[in-house]
């Protein structure tokens, strides 16, 4: 699965995410912490929704709850580069990856599926 970027492309690929650290890496947990404390409505609405929407399937919520501290190193480093929208290949993770981010920045998104 890819989350394209204008210029930028992040693969997910069986719960790892290339060019952004694993779960367990001080960079994604600051990331976390950072959006959290920086943007504290913006992150609830997000997570809220996420898991409003995902409720239906216990897998999905626990996958899209698994990508929310990645999701955050990715909204800063687009932030940072002046991402002005996101693309998400898949109408499953990358869409809500893509959705959570653009909770957290206002970043425009939109998703294609099949």
């Amino acid at each position: 699965m890819k989350l394209r970027v204008e210029d930028l492309e992040i693969e997910v690929r069986e719960g790892t995410v290339k060019d952004v650290p694993l779960l367990l890496s001080w960079r994604v947990w600051l990331g976390l912490i950072s959006m959290f404390v920086t943007r504290l409505p913006r992150f609830l609405t997000g997570l809220v929704e996420l898991i409003r929407h995902s409720c239906g399937s216990l897998d999905f919520l626990v996958k899209g709850l698994a990508l929310v501290p990645q999701a955050c190193v990715y909204a800063r480093e687009m932030e940072k580069r002046g991402i002005q929208h996101i693309h998400a290949l898949w109408a499953t993770h990358p869409a809500t990856m893509a959705l959570f981010i653009h909770r957290l920045t206002g970043i425009h998104w939109s998703f294609s599926g099949h």
